[in-house]
């Protein structure tokens, strides 16, 4: 099955680290700025076929997909956690395509730094790809993990 894969723009791409605000009695709630950036990467989403996409894999229960995102900042590149942007994006995913986030079997992220000369970045951008696979063809259990894997790993 080929991947889905698009482009999504925002103007910046909030982190898990400011998803809640602390209120002065001691309570929290979620950022409006992170709530705001995650309609827009779902209106997005949606503009770009993920629904269709999803709609179109017969038998979706038997699939867990593979998340790939990867960052493109304009600022503080070296100081931008890319694991911490990882939940904004599932979270949108999840609200299009009422998939839940516990079905990413594998989640790849990686930044890249805006360094284009003539242009200074206007907005940031996440590239996403998702992969379906079968749960079948998977190696999930650790009994099976283990004795094709486990040598290669240090242990005391």
């Amino acid at each position: 099955m080929e991947p889905f894969k698009c482009i999504v723009d925002v103007k910046h791409l909030p982190t898990v680290n400011n998803m809640y605000l602390s209120k002065r009695n001691g309570g929290r709630y979620l950022n409006p700025d992170y709530t705001a950036v995650k309609s827009h990467i779902q209106v997005q989403l949606i503009k770009l076929g993920l629904p269709d996409f999803i709609s179109s894999i017969d038998n979706i229960g038997e699939y867990v997909f593979h998340l790939d995102i990867v960052f493109v900042y304009g600022n503080r590149f070296s100081t931008r956690d890319c694991s911490n942007s990882i939940k904004l994006v599932e979270d949108a995913i999840v609200l299009v395509t009422k998939i839940d986030d516990s079905l990413n079997f594998k989640v790849n992220s990686s930044k890249l730094y805006y360094d284009d000369i003539v242009e200074k970045p206007k907005l940031e951008r996440a590239y996403i790809t998702i992969l379906p696979k079968l749960k079948k063809d998977l190696l999930w259990r650790h009994s099976e993990w283990r004795i094709k894997h486990e040598q290669e790993y240090k242990s005391k």
